[in-house]
């Protein structure tokens, strides 16, 4: 029922921005997650098949290059470290089919790399 509304309220705050504050804050939260998810779709794929390279580890900073560079190849926006880290995490915590993705602390530098091999995203 709250989805409804706010997509109601969405149509409403895209055509008129005279909508009850709180409304409107609930509007754009709405929004913004659905736009981070959006573009999750687009992330994922990218940082899968980097991190299939098996003989290859991956920092978050060299992940976060080739997923920008595809993001603006699809004229996205890019992302930060940040978003990066929390892709990560939510590839870990799939329910489904966690990720076996592991890391190696070497000096300042985090690696990335799936445990196993065979591993495949769903």
């Amino acid at each position: 029922m709250l989805i409804v509304q706010l997509l109601i309220c969405g149509v409403a705050f895209q055509e008129s921005t005279n909508l009850h504050p709180t409304c409107e804050r609930l509007v754009r939260l709405f929004l913004r997650m659905l736009s981070t998810d959006r573009r999750r779709h687009f992330r994922l794929p990218v940082i899968d098949g980097c991190l299939r390279q098996t003989a290859r580890r991956w920092t978050a900073k060299q992940l976060l290059e080739k997923v920008n560079a595809y993001l603006l190849e699809c004229e996205e926006a890019p992302v930060t470290v940040r978003t990066i880290q929390k892709d990560i995490r939510y590839l870990q915590g799939l329910p489904h089919n966690p990720a076996p993705i592991a890391c190696e602390d070497k000096g300042r530098d985090r690696f990335y790399y799936y445990e196993e091999e065979d591993y495949v995203l769903e």
